[in-house]
């Protein structure tokens, strides 16, 4: 029996469902994150959440700079000059051969009703600190002065920067940060194990309940015995996929959302562990990230991000104006729960939205300034228990970004990319604070905090490459992780000599 590290909290809540495969699960401290995944062909058993988002960072070239007039992605009628701080920050970069890429408004204030900022797109040579880069994007405060900014090599960020000015003419570097090429991970050494030749559309361990979900169907598990696959309640829509949480505060009250082609969901929960279901007060609704942790559920629902103690009836927690704005992700602390962060996208048209974090569960809510520019939002977030906030931005190349509360500054972290891989990842935290990330092409890498440095998990021997990550995955664990692949579901187990710090 592999002893479970000090500081991991497995061993309260073991799922005896899981004995056999020495898998330990801490219902309370793992929030259990569903998103849609009709992308996923589904085919026959039970395991975890997510969602993948794919996005572009360059606006479209749209001519030019020619005297020190802004040419951007609207009518040239339009474009206003440059102000006296960009060209003066241009000058600190040595450009050369610029062109201007775009121009798109920035809002990083709650309630959003105007632009708080400007980014500018630059395209040309660029060089700092005998830093190279290709690609200039920099944050023009209100003020028409430059706040902060990035380089990119390629579609790679290099360089961050803020920017401090004693006159609008005469800016000059503040807090900066060089950020290297990921190098490459050591091996984490451990095994996988097949638990099951069918990929799930979610699973959740709660107490001595395990709930999964495959297509529209669902299961419960308790004890030794085997789930048998259940058809969705009465009155559920012709679902393509199904999400399933239970409340690890009492393992016998359930969730379960069905999805219909039209990407419309419909939610019904049980208090019993499924032996009898009642539909929830919402009716039809676009529903995604579900988390279920203590004794509440959060969830995006019609864009807005919303809790309810018992999944029936929902309230509103970040209420958003659904003609512009969506939340795009959401992450709630597993220490203090109270503590969430969201960000913001527009919903049409271009646009950069605001970072929020709350202490109070949604009462009040305020903005964690100059989130680097990196050109779109968050795909996936995370809250470590000492409250600070990781986030993984899917460019073609992603990048882990970090907020540290005791330095409030943010850090970007290089990610590893295998050669093949296709597509955006899956991020997820482990109870000690490492961060697990599902990279296209198949492999788990692990971002050690202590060590400040990455591992890897090579995906299963019988796991196809070449394709999307795993999805969903899920830390159980300080040195346990589960993974889906479209052979089947997996998990995987730390070798005893790799916990040694």
């Amino acid at each position: 029996m592999k002893l479970d590290p000090p500081n991991d909290r497995i061993g309260k809540a073991v799922d005896s469902a899981f004995d056999k495969l020495n898998i330990h699960f801490d219902s309370d401290w793992v929030p259990e994150r569903q998103g849609r995944s009709r992308w996923i062909l589904w085919t026959s058993l039970v395991a975890t959440s997510a969602a993948a988002a794919v996005a572009t960072l360059f606006i479209p070239w749209s001519g030019p700079l020619t005297h020190q007039k802004v040419s951007v992605n609207v009518p040239v009628s339009a474009s206003p000059s440059l102000p006296q701080n960009v060209t003066q920050t241009l000058k600190l970069f040595h450009a050369s051969d610029i062109q201007v890429e775009g121009m798109v408004p920035v809002y990083a204030s709650y309630p959003v009703v105007n632009p708080t900022a400007q980014a500018y797109a630059f395209r040309g040579n660029f060089r700092v600190h005998a830093v190279m880069g290709n690609y200039l994007s920099l944050v023009v405060n209100r003020s028409h002065e430059v706040s902060h900014g990035v380089l990119f090599s390629g579609q790679r960020p290099v360089f961050a920067f803020q920017i401090k000015s004693i006159a609008p003419s005469s800016p000059t570097l503040g807090n900066s940060e060089l950020i290297t090429t990921a190098p490459k991970p050591s091996p984490l050494a451990g095994t996988w194990s097949q638990a099951g030749t069918s990929q799930l559309g979610s699973f959740t361990a709660s107490g001595p309940m395990v709930y999964a979900t495959h297509e529209g169907y669902w299961t419960s598990i308790s004890g030794q015995g085997n789930g048998l696959w259940q058809n969705p309640p009465v009155g559920s829509p012709a679902s393509e996929t199904a999400s399933i949480a239970g409340l690890p505060s009492a393992p016998q009250h359930a969730l379960l959302v069905e999805e219909a082609s039209s990407g419309l969901s419909r939610g019904f929960v049980t208090p019993n562990a499924g032996r009898s279901w009642k539909p929830w007060t919402l009716g039809s609704v676009q529903f995604s990230n579900l988390v279920s942790m203590n004794h509440r559920y959060w969830a995006i629902i019609n864009g807005s991000l919303r809790e309810s103690p018992g999944g029936s009836r929902w309230q509103s927690i970040l209420s958003v104006n659904p003609s512009k704005w969506q939340v795009q992700d959401f992450a709630v602390n597993p220490a203090h729960p109270n503590m969430l962060v969201a960000s913001l996208v527009p919903i049409a048209g271009s646009g950069i939205g605001p970072v929020l974090t709350t202490t109070d569960n949604g009462r009040h809510w305020h903005e964690i300034l100059n989130f680097p520019n990196l050109g779109v939002a968050p795909t996936d977030m995370a809250v470590l228990p000492n409250g600070d906030v990781s986030a993984l931005v899917s460019l073609q190349k992603p990048v882990l970004v970090e907020y540290h509360q005791s330095t409030k500054q943010w850090q970007m972290i290089a990610v590893p990319r295998q050669a093949m891989g296709v597509g955006s990842g899956q991020l997820t935290a482990a109870p000690n604070g490492n961060l697990v990330y599902a990279a296209p092409g198949g492999n788990i890498y692990v971002w050690n905090h202590s060590l400040a440095s990455w591992q890897v998990i090579n995906a299963p021997a019988n796991a196809p490459l070449n394709s999307s990550p795993a999805n969903p995955l899920e830390a159980i664990g300080d040195q346990e992780v589960m993974a889906v692949y479209p052979s089947g579901w997996y998990y995987f187990v730390a070798a005893p000599a790799a916990t040694k710090q």
